[in-house]
């Protein structure tokens, strides 16, 4: 999902991948696709004309199930962005470039998944969004 945001953006970002070779979750592939896109897409567009764009994105399993993490190195989280991250409609992208709809949407998708999906400043800079959902014989709380 994250390699196919980053060859439709204007600016690719150097990326890392901390990833296992695989992972087995419950919830819907597309619901997945879906949230990885959107959280890809927004640190994208968060870092645009900085000088070297980075993402780092991580999967993983630890206590409550499997996670995915996309971190950017943009300015981070607002404290009034932070009281409305999930709000439907709510954006700090310029008129004509977002809809307040994708965080919203991966949200409710991942809740639907018995999942949890985080969004937070990382100590070093830059926001951190991680979507954790049950492994594959778990249930969601």
């Amino acid at each position: 999902a994250a390699q196919w945001v980053i060859k439709t953006s204007k600016q690719a970002p150097l990326i890392s991948f901390d990833m296992p070779g695989s992972l087995t979750v419950t919830g819907k592939k597309r619901h997945v696709h879906q949230i990885i896109v959107n959280l890809v897409q927004n640190s994208i567009d968060v870092m645009e004309g900085m000088e070297q764009p980075r993402l780092e994105v991580a999967c993983g399993a630890r206590a409550g199930g499997v996670y995915a993490s996309v971190r950017d190195f943009g300015p981070g989280l607002s404290e009034e962005y932070m009281l409305h991250i999930f709000e439907p409609f709510y954006t700090t992208k310029p008129v004509g470039k977002g809809t307040g709809l994708g965080l919203y949407v991966s949200y409710v998708l991942c809740e639907e998944m018995g999942g949890k999906l985080e969004g937070v400043n990382h100590p070093e800079g830059g926001a951190v969004f991680t979507l954790t959902l049950p492994a594959e014989g778990e249930h969601g709380a």
